[in-house]
């Protein structure tokens, strides 16, 4: 398709020959020295520029968008393929620019999180932040030792996780086998010797809706069961892209503006199978309050943006986030 004739002379500039302007008709429409730098992009090879000897002179994304229109032979924007680009996908690109730019002023704009650090009975230390008035660790528990220094249960047979009354754990590595975290049952986190690093603990479901209520799920949101609020589960995850992040999925945005910073690691299930979908696609993480015989839990999922709270056999095997005393 053709677009219109330029609204007002670019002038680009570089050494070598001056930029080659061709109507529809391939008559050269203007050649002028190169003083500012045009770049145009979207999907698709980066638009060419060449000149009159036909070197290409220039090839880079967008930056700018360019108006054209007014009298004389339409110029036509090429692809370095040389098939014409058409006005409506100028327009799309140029409005995907001003999109992009203004996400990352926001970004910019957004106050600096307040972060620390905590270090669990084995060594291993977590990034922490402040969301709201709670200070939550940033990654998931990856301790094998209670508080006093004796070991969990570390269980490999499906069987004999399905069968545990008492605590136990499992790594949970990613294809990579890099370990990402570690499930444990609800025994493991209830157990008095307590596996939180000191000072911290197991959140309660009370505290998992604190949390979600400083995201801007509602009162009444928050107390509700299944899928819950808007967009707390976006705020809440690692962006895509990210190792061990979450799969893409329509129009589901993962911005961790909250710094939770939340993997899709799965789960186990109750019978020691692995959860399906599992890493990529899921997150669990327990609460330590039961409801009867089973456990409040919460769930992520890559296909909702909202947060999903329900309860479930303590025999899962669910990630576990600490919050600070």
């Amino acid at each position: 398709m053709k677009a219109k004739a330029i609204i007002k002379a670019q002038s680009t500039s570089r050494s070598g020959s001056p930029l080659l302007r061709r109507g529809a008709g391939g008559e050269v429409l203007s050649a002028k020295s190169m003083n500012k730098t045009q770049s145009i992009s979207g999907s698709g090879s980066p638009l060419l520029w060449r000149g009159v000897g036909g070197e290409v002179m220039k090839a880079k994304t967008i930056t700018k968008t360019q108006s054209i229109s007014g009298s004389g032979s339409p110029l036509l924007w090429r692809w370095v393929g040389g098939e014409v680009l058409s006005a409506k996908t100028i327009i799309y690109i140029s409005l995907l620019v001003v999109l992009i730019t203004s996400c990352k002023k926001k970004e910019a704009d957004k106050p600096d999180m307040e972060k620390g650090t905590v270090t669990d009975v084995c060594g291993n230390t977590y990034t922490t932040v402040k969301i709201g008035n709670q200070w939550w660790m940033a990654e998931d528990l990856r301790t094998t030792k209670y508080r006093d220094s004796s070991f969990i249960s570390l269980l490999v047979s499906d069987t004999a996780w399905s069968h545990r009354t008492t605590g136990a754990y499992c790594n949970n590595s990613n294809s990579q086998n890099i370990v990402l975290g570690t499930f444990y049952n609800w025994y493991a986190i209830t157990d008095p010797r307590g596996i939180a690093p000191a000072g911290w603990h197991i959140p309660g479901d009370e505290e998992w809706k604190v949390l979600e209520e400083s995201l801007g799920m509602s009162i009444g949101e928050a107390n509700g069961t299944g899928w819950r609020g808007t967009h707390e589960g976006e705020k809440m995850k690692v962006i895509r892209g990210t190792t061990n992040g979450w799969s893409d999925y329509g129009n589901v945005w993962n911005t961790n503006e909250s710094g939770f910073s939340a993997l899709a690691g799965g789960c186990r299930m109750f019978d020691g199978t692995s959860g399906n979908p599992g890493q990529y696609a899921t997150a669990f993480w327990w609460s330590s309050s039961a409801k009867e015989n089973q456990v409040w839990y919460r769930y992520l999922d890559y296909k909702n943006a909202n947060v999903f709270r329900y309860y479930g056999s303590k025999n899962y095997g669910f990630s576990v986030r600490c919050v600070k005393d």
